[in-house]
């Protein structure tokens, strides 16, 4: 059952997030390239190349991926510290968020988020490194790394993903309390000593357009194809803001119905963690939950209103590369546990 379920929703999530690309970034990709199919055909290519590695790390030995995980976390950290040499980091909107090395360009921070979910997995596993000591050494930097891009809600997402792992690894309650309490702490700090984060949460042009877009689709929608927000009122209409036009153009019934597909996916997520009396493999699967979890629920926040556009993709709907396959590689790996518990 699981094994059906998770393969069959992710790849229904990707169709869903492939077809809205197509028709929602027409304008955008025109405008900017010259190619009304610029998004739509290389979002295309990585989907392919993202199902390749969904079955290929479904069906190498999950230990392989227990056993190299520190090496996948240092390479993950030598490629947050490149993007600020001028040879590799490219900048994007002013930030220094991807790296070049040759013909690729990807977001060494979406290669951080699956290797920190195997290394501390891995590490929390075993109930002796189970303290906070080991979770600020092996953390902070990395993080600190992330935020100076500066990249505030990716730093934010990949601490949840971090922490989600540590409090499911049975970590004893007064350390919960303490690190929820100094991230608050940080993260207030970081926004107030930062103008333009201060700017975005008192400029409310984009979350209105945002809002419209939302609402205008009312209970149906308008018709796939038909929104009228996506001709330059909504900003980053294929990656952060592509559910806006989702929402304008299938409604609240729609987007009802592609939140309850989420919540299937977490659900049998979790459902395999359950599954497995291995620590790894069940920390693996909860983290990814976790991380499906927090990065869509910031995505729809941002949409909704609640929050100021953060850059935040989501997951298997917004076009990018690198999140995609970060993600597609993550779920084999869940699949492939799956696959080894229900023989």
């Amino acid at each position: 059952m699981f094994k059906n379920q998770l393969i069959f929703i992710t790849f229904l999530l990707t169709f869903i997030g492939t077809i809205f690309i197509s028709t929602a970034s027409l304008f955008e990709a025109q405008t900017s390239f010259d190619n009304q199919y610029f998004f739509f055909q290389k979002q295309l290519i990585w989907l392919i190349v993202g199902i390749f590695v969904l079955f290929l790390t479904s069906n190498i030995n999950i230990k392989l991926f227990k056993n190299i995980s520190i090496y996948l976390y240092l390479i993950s950290i030598i490629a947050l510290v490149l993007v600020y040499f001028p040879q590799f980091g490219h900048k994007v909107f002013g930030a220094k968020r991807w790296l070049d090395i040759g013909p690729i360009r990807f977001q060494p921070t979406e290669v951080f988020k699956i290797s920190s979910l195997l290394f501390f997995s891995n590490l929390f596993s075993t109930k002796q490194k189970i303290n906070l000591k080991n979770l600020a050494f092996y953390a902070l930097a990395p993080l600190v790394l992330i935020l100076l891009e500066p990249d505030l809600s990716s730093a934010f997402l990949v601490s949840s993903i971090i922490f989600s792992i540590y409090f499911f690894s049975q970590s004893d309650s007064k350390h919960t309390l303490i690190i929820l309490s100094l991230a608050l702490i940080a993260l207030v700090i970081s926004i107030v000593s930062s103008p333009y984060r201060l700017a975005r949460f008192k400029e409310n042009y984009h979350s209105q357009q945002l809002t419209i877009s939302l609402a205008s689709g009312g209970l149906f929608g308008k018709g796939i194809g038909n929104s009228v927000q996506k001709y330059s009122f909504v900003p980053q209409i294929s990656t952060d803001s592509i559910l806006a036009i989702i929402g304008e153009e299938v409604g609240f019934v729609g987007i009802i119905l592609l939140l309850f597909l989420f919540y299937i996916l977490i659900k049998t997520i979790f459902n395999i963690s359950q599954i497995t009396s291995d620590e790894f493999q069940r920390l693996l699967a909860t983290g990814l939950a976790s991380w499906i979890f927090f990065q869509s629920a910031i995505n729809i926040s941002v949409v909704s209103g609640l929050i100021p556009l953060t850059g935040i993709s989501l997951p298997f709907i917004s076009y990018g590369g690198s999140s995609l396959l970060s993600l597609m590689a993550a779920i084999g790996m869940v699949e492939n546990i799956n696959k080894q518990n229900i023989k």
